[in-house]
């Protein structure tokens, strides 16, 4: 009878009662504790990881050596989220310190909760609450709305050239990507919604809002936040027009591997560690060392340099170090 056991005994396991909970003979059948088994991905709370997560491993060693499971592990993915703390303290019922859900919903919206906590810090670090980050969440979902009005009207929303739209689509693609990669890569929604910033940014700069362009990358923008802002985005999905399908129901956008491409790489040009100067250069050709030393050489050589530039340190796409002996003043004079 296992609801006589201690809460620990049982927290140990649930797990695998999961897998078959309606089974009335034994804890679980084993066949499908096999099938779904063992847990993708755990997340938790920092104070489980020494008491929790330290017995539902023991345990299901123990299962496993009675031959009731196949796998000796119970989860294969282990996330510890840090801490909310005020004041530096952590939040708890018993002190008092805790943040009203009601508060932040009425006043600023639920997402705006959502974002900040997810914008403030890295999942696994401590997260101290601040009315100032709560606001600056509020402006950013703000400046969104606006946007969607903009560009539901066709207003101009900034001055940059029109001729900007092939900019757009890239910088559009290269988010796509860095939000992906964010997220599958130990959950870093901070720097996923920190890259939706800049894409806002990008589509503000944007001359005209009524185009092609400007409405793709702006659906695009919606499609990426909506899984950290799910109410405001799918309100502004609606009220723009795409109606052809709920947000909800838009698939993870994919990104074009060509479009994200540099066309162009800029080289930093150094002579002793101290900048003389960049470069613009085709990327395929970037990396090409003896090319990169001719035009670094030609740049230098046109400020009148007489340095001696046979030493240098390259760094494929990114600089180019020259190692010119140092002249003295008196040497110079000669």
């Amino acid at each position: 009878e296992t609801d006589t056991m201690d809460t620990f005994c049982d927290s140990s396991w649930y797990f695998l009662r999961y897998t078959d909970a309606k089974n009335e003979q034994a804890p679980f059948n084993s066949k499908k504790a096999n099938a779904a088994m063992p847990v993708d991905q755990y997340i938790g709370g920092i104070e489980h990881a020494c008491m929790h997560l330290v017995y539902s491993r023991f345990f299901h060693k123990v299962i496993f050596d009675l031959g009731l499971v196949n796998n000796k592990e119970p989860f294969e993915r282990l996330l510890t989220q840090g801490m909310v703390t005020l004041g530096g303290a952590a939040m708890s019922k018993s002190k008092g310190n805790i943040v009203a859900v009601e508060h932040m919903s009425s006043e600023f919206g639920a997402d705006t909760a959502r974002i900040f906590i997810l914008f403030a810090a890295p999942p696994r670090n401590q997260l101290e609450w601040s009315e100032d980050g709560v606001q600056g969440s509020w402006r950013f979902l703000n400046r969104v709305w606006r946007l969607a009005q903009k560009i539901a009207e066709g207003k101009p929303t900034g001055t940059a050239p029109s001729g900007l739209a092939n900019a757009l689509q890239k910088k559009t693609h290269q988010t796509i990507k860095r939000v992906q990669d964010d997220i599958e890569r130990d959950f870093q929604f901070n720097t996923a919604i920190s890259a939706l910033m800049e894409l806002l940014n990008a589509i503000s700069d944007y001359a005209n809002p009524g185009d092609a362009a400007s409405q793709e990358s702006f659906k695009t923008l919606l499609t990426l936040l909506f899984p950290f802002a799910p109410h405001i985005t799918s309100e502004i999905w609606q009220n723009c027009g795409f109606t052809q399908v709920y947000l909800h129901d838009v698939p993870f956008p994919k990104y074009n591997s060509e479009l994200i491409k540099d066309k162009e790489l800029e080289i930093v040009i150094q002579v002793n560690g101290k900048l003389r100067g960049r470069i613009a250069i085709a990327a395929e050709s970037a990396i090409v060392e003896s090319e990169v030393i001719i035009l670094a050489r030609k740049m230098i050589a046109a400020k009148n340099s007489v340095e001696d530039l046979s030493k240098y340190k390259f760094v494929p796409g990114r600089l180019v170090n020259f190692i010119a002996p140092v002249i003295t003043a008196s040497e110079a004079s000669k």
